[in-house]
């Protein structure tokens, strides 16, 4: 390609770009948009993008958050250790740090994992993590490609139904009972889908508040083995044990001798949800898998927050906290079971769940669905999850008759006054629908 400049001469120079061909020319079409990833996260259907927004409105009585409880955030400890940190450890606490986190913090991470989880464990085998959610998609990013079918609990936490479908899995729910997965189920499952991993709660899952019991577990584990299936065991709630003095169940990753279980907690749970701080616990080679993908994803935690959550574990502040934020979130729990007791003819029906934040409830067979009764509970004033939210199918296919009744209130975030109030509001939308479903008596003349 030939130029010519006046008062210089002809030069030999590159033919000039096409707009098509130019990797720095704007996008000039109407509407165009640079060409997305074919594997993308979906924030799921508009209705329920539509439905949480409803919960979230100012004013209502919601039992829409399970989370840990604003009112009893250890604001004043945190505020110490957060002083104490930058007193003591200067610009070093503002400095990123390793993947696999600060260094104290997790041998203290495994210090509490020995004394309440039972799991023998060491600070070479833990890594920090901005939460349980982090942990899920970490897990989600080493074993799952699109296509690949995992197993859940069904009903199962929403946000690792959505870390999976992020990925391209296909989630196939294996049913809850009782006395939590059934773990019967599994080896059919299985042989018939080659699962690359099953994501379960074991202690006091969310949405039922339901445990699974020592001989499931133990069953659950030699299933694992037999089947050389990893376990990713969600363990965000073993630390909020209501009833009685002693412990939650051991975790899962307590018995775990083979190595299948990747362990997953957090401290968002225990002192505040925007506190965004947890931990992973797994076996090599997964691990070192995990803390690479960990680096892929944020570099590491934040540094700052883990010194200072660090302060609040040996200082024993977080002892004191949770000993209290215990106490609050088991009157708020009794608060909420009395209340319902008092609508049981209504034709409702709960199980008592012994920790965590959730509790459960199933309308009656020829009552309404939970979505119908939630459209009319927020006009009333009240908010919940309906049932769809946590199954499986609810994005691929027609929800079940599970999923239609039931629906999760979470209590821990609700003042008991306002709890009762708003089980008052939640009876009076269900009367109502009821009501209006009622064929009309027929005259008689």
């Amino acid at each position: 390609y030939l130029r010519g400049e006046i008062g210089r001469g002809t030069f030999v120079a590159a033919p000039p770009l096409h707009a098509e061909e130019d990797p720095l020319a704007p996008f000039e079409a109407a509407g165009a948009l640079p060409p997305f990833a074919s594997q993308q996260p979906t924030p799921g259907p508009p209705a329920n993008r539509d439905l949480l927004r409803l919960a979230s409105q100012p004013g209502l009585v919601s039992f829409a958050a399970s989370v840990a409880a604003l009112d009893l955030a250890p604001v004043e400890p945190l505020r110490r250790a957060l002083s104490d940190v930058l007193a003591k450890d200067g610009a070093k606490a503002l400095q990123v740090g390793a993947a696999q986190g600060y260094q104290p913090l997790r041998a203290a991470i495994a210090g509490i994992l020995r004394e309440q989880r039972g799991l023998d464990v060491d600070e070479s085998t833990v890594c920090v993590t901005s939460g349980c959610q982090q942990g899920i998609d970490l897990a989600a990013k080493v074993f799952v490609a699109a296509g690949d079918v995992v197993l859940v609990e069904q009903p199962s936490f929403l946000g690792a139904l959505e870390a999976f479908r992020a990925r391209g899995a296909r989630v196939i729910g294996v049913p809850i009972e009782g006395d939590g997965l059934r773990v019967e189920a599994l080896p059919a499952l299985i042989q018939r889908y080659r699962p690359k991993l099953l994501y379960c709660m074991p202690t006091y899952q969310n949405p039922t508040g339901r445990s699974l019991s020592v001989e499931k577990r133990r069953a659950l584990l030699r299933i694992a083995a037999s089947h050389d299936l990893p376990i990713v065991e969600d363990d965000s709630a073993g630390f909020i044990h209501l009833d009685g003095d002693g412990l939650a169940p051991p975790s899962l990753k307590a018995e775990d001798h083979a190595g299948y279980v990747l362990h997953l907690g957090t401290f968002s749970k225990l002192i505040a949800a925007g506190l965004r701080l947890g931990w992973l616990v797994a076996d090599p080679p997964v691990f070192e898998k995990l803390v690479a993908a960990k680096y892929a994803s944020d570099l590491s935690s934040d540094a700052l927050v883990q010194r200072a959550v660090h302060r609040l574990v040996v200082d024993g502040a977080l002892d004191v906290h949770l000993e209290h934020a215990r106490a609050a979130y088991r009157e708020r729990r009794n608060a909420l079971v009395s209340a319902l007791q008092q609508i049981s003819s209504s034709g409702v029906t709960f199980d008592v769940p012994e920790g965590g934040f959730n509790l459960w409830l199933e309308l009656p067979r020829d009552g309404p669905s939970s979505t119908e009764l939630f459209l009319e509970a927020v006009r009333r004033g009240v908010a919940f999850v309906p049932g769809p939210f946590f199954f499986s199918a609810g994005r691929d296919g027609p929800a079940s008759s599970a999923a239609l009744r039931g629906l999760r209130l979470s209590y821990s975030a609700v003042a008991p006054p306002d709890i009762e109030r708003g089980v008052h509001l939640l009876s009076d939308a269900l009367r109502a629908i009821s009501e209006a479903a009622r064929p009309a008596e027929p005259l008689v003349y």
